[in-house]
């Protein structure tokens, strides 16, 4: 049998295959993740064609609408694998609202910034899938825990930030200036991109362990929720004119 183990939640939850059921396949779940980038994609660009001084409490509204619909989504998605065919594309729109709100605000500081951090993050994602795929990058259980641990501490840190952000106050470390500050950006870039890694090797193990092929949609959906984490942190790393 194979592990459900990964640094991403979303493809920690994908069951044993079904005896005799149709198998999950690289081609299958490449096509449904690029279904669902073009509908994220689209989503960001129409939503991003709307900003302006008149729409800017309204691309507020989007952005916390997207942000929290999306994440409401993926809870749902993540303990009800089988229903991702239906919710993997409204978390696909519900991120593209998101991301498209949230580029547009950063467009009125660091014009072109958005084009920039969409072509680097799908540069860094097909670097990192070439190097798995030629095995540059290996996924071992040591590899494996160290982004794992990574990731949680990163996430326990926005939360914690966030909570802070209501008493008016927020982690210094998140927000230091100079080299300090980039150079924690430049971390959680990084882990970002090296938990594609455990990603692409959680994909693998349901392939060659025959997972059912109905849950090809909720590995894309996995995929799409590491990409757009990817995008917005290198969207923040862009950003900074330290």
């Amino acid at each position: 049998m194979f592990s459900n183990r990964s640094s991403n939640p979303v493809l920690s939850r994908v069951p044993e295959p079904a005896i005799d059921a149709p198998a999950v396949s690289y081609g299958g779940v490449s096509a449904k993740t690029g279904m669902l980038l073009v509908l994220t994609i689209a989503t960001a660009l129409a939503t991003m064609s709307r900003f302006g001084p008149e729409t800017y409490s309204l691309m507020q509204g989007l952005m916390w609408g997207g942000m929290i619909g999306g994440l409401v989504i993926a809870l749902v998605t993540v303990f009800k694998p089988g229903i991702a065919p239906f919710t993997a594309p409204l978390y696909a729109i519900a991120e593209g609202l998101f991301i498209g709100a949230l580029s547009a605000f950063f467009e009125l500081s660091n014009p072109g910034i958005a084009i920039n951090a969409g072509l680097l993050t799908m540069g860094l994602f097909t670097t990192i899938l070439v190097a798995y795929g030629t095995g540059i990058v290996r996924v071992t259980q040591r590899f494996r825990m160290f982004i794992i641990a990574a990731i949680g501490g990163i996430m326990l840190a926005y939360v914690m930030n966030i909570v802070l952000s209501f008493f008016g106050t927020s982690l210094p470390f998140l927000h230091s200036g100079g080299m300090v500050g980039l150079a924690i950006q430049v971390f959680i870039v990084v882990i970002a991109v090296l938990s594609l890694a455990l990603d692409f090797d959680n994909v693998q193990r349901m392939v060659d362990g025959g997972a059912d092929k109905r849950f090809e949609w909720y590995l894309a959906f996995g995929l799409l929720v590491s990409l757009v984490w990817l995008y917005i942190e290198v969207l923040r790393l862009l950003a900074r004119r330290d």
